[in-house]
């Protein structure tokens, strides 16, 4: 396994390997105050199982990313357990706007070193419902390196150059 993230010849080598995403979902967006966010999770699982033709059984590892809404810092193990699942291989990303690319990065380096063999990915989150636009500042300004950050603010798309000056190195 490469250290850091994989290049274009190291993901190359994956997909060759048969490492892939074999299945996606997604569930209603909007204000939904009757459904919590592990509720929207369990139900992107399953709609992202079904798309791949693959049963919960079948997963033996998981890749979540944060919440703003629960309050949890050990999401992926609450997620599966709130699941009933046993996975063997366990991760929780939370690097903002590159999350999800990273949260794909993450199964797929586990599946390469032989952690797992079918990884869940799965992101969501209640914060039009569970949290105020308020809260929501508050959090993320918070969440912002004081001293760089937090004065000037990174940008959204700021934050998608520094991914991708990343994947250049």
């Amino acid at each position: 396994m490469a250290e850091g993230t994989p290049d274009v010849k190291e993901a190359r080598r994956m997909l060759a390997k048969g490492i892939c995403i074999a299945g996606v979902g997604e569930t209603e967006q909007g204000i939904i105050s009757d459904r919590g966010s592990f509720e929207l999770l369990a139900e992107v699982t399953r709609t992202t199982l079904d798309d791949a033709g693959l049963e919960l059984k079948d997963v033996d590892g998981i890749v979540t990313a944060f919440s703003f809404v629960e309050s949890t810092l050990m999401h992926s193990t609450t997620l599966a357990d709130y699941m009933g699942m046993k996975p063997g291989y366990f991760a929780s990303v939370a690097v903002g706007g590159a999350t999800a690319p990273l949260m794909a990065v993450q199964a797929a380096l586990a599946i390469d070193a032989g952690l797992a063999e079918c990884v869940l990915c799965v992101r969501g989150d209640n914060t039009r419902s569970g949290i105020s636009s308020s809260g929501m500042i508050a959090m993320a300004r918070e969440m912002s390196h004081g001293a760089y950050e937090a004065p000037f603010g990174l940008t959204t798309i700021g934050g998608y150059g520094l991914l991708a000056q990343r994947y250049m190195y």
